[in-house]
C-alpha cells in the first residue's frame, strides 16, 4: 500500500489564512486537525521524505521515535528522540514526528498497554501494587510510602512491556518507512524520466 497516494475523495482542511485566529480554534486544530489525521500524517511524511534520498536514515529516525513513545519519561520524548537520531545519524525530523503519539492525552493508554504486556513477561510478585490500585490512590504521599511494591508491581512490568512494544513497533515502523521512501523516489524518478522523454 502506498501511504502517500492521495485519494480523489480526500477531506480538505481549512487553510490557515481562513481559520479563525482564536485560542479555541488553535486548540481544536491541535487536537483534531480539520484536514484529518491521515492527511496530516501524509503531509508530514512527504515533508520528511523530500529532505533526503536515504531510505535508511528516514526509516531509522521514525523507528527511534516510535521506540521513544514507550519510554517512561513523559515530556522528554522529543529531546530523547532528536538526541538519539543525532547520535545514530538518523533523520531527526522523522524521529521527532514519530514520537508525537506520546503526549499527555495518550500517556495513560501507553502506560497501561505496556503494563499489561509486561505482566505476561514479569509476573506481579506477592504483595505488590497493581496499576489499577495505583491509579485509584495516586498521590505523592502514596508513591513515597509504597515505593518498593510499586517498583515491583507497576514500574518493572511497565518498563519491560514498553521495551517489548517499542522494539517490535520500531522494527515494523522501520520496514514500512523504508519501503515508502524508496517507493516515493522510484515514482518521482520515473515521472522525471517520462517528462524528459516527452520534452525531447
Amino acid at each position: 500500500m502506498d501511504l502517500l497516494q492521495v485519494p480523489v475523495t480526500r477531506k480538505r482542511g481549512i487553510h490557515a489564512s481562513k481559520r479563525p485566529n482564536t485560542v479555541g480554534s488553535l486548540i481544536q486544530e491541535s487536537i483534531y486537525p480539520t484536514m484529518g489525521y491521515r492527511a496530516l500524517g501524509r503531509w508530514l511524511l512527504l515533508k520528511i521524505i523530500r529532505q533526503t534520498h536515504d531510505e535508511h536514515k528516514v526509516a531509522l529516525g521514525a523507528a527511534i521515535g516510535m521506540w521513544v513513545n514507550f519510554l517512561p519519561f513523559p515530556g522528554m520524548g522529543g529531546l530523547i528522540a532528536i538526541t538519539l537520531a543525532w547520535l545514530l545519524r538518523a533523520n531527526m525530523p522523522a524521529a521527532f514526528i514519530a514520537q508525537i503519539p506520546s503526549n499527555p492525552w495518550t500517556f495513560p493508554f501507553l502506560w497501561w498497554i505496556s503494563y499489561v504486556v509486561g505482566l505476561v513477561i514479569v509476573p506481579m510478585p506477592e504483595g505488590s501494587i497493581s496499576f489499577g490500585t495505583l491509579m485509584k490512590n495516586f498521590s505523592w504521599e502514596y508513591l513515597g510510602s509504597n515505593l518498593v511494591p510499586l517498583l515491583e508491581g507497576v514500574l518493572l512490568p511497565m518498563a519491560v512491556g514498553g521495551q517489548v512494544l517499542g522494539i517490535v513497533l520500531g522494527i515494523v515502523t522501520y520496514r514500512i518507512m523504508y519501503r515508502q521512501v524508496g517507493l516515493f523516489w522510484d515514482q518521482r524518478r520515473a515521472r522525471q524520466a517520462e517528462l524528459a522523454r516527452v520534452q525531447e
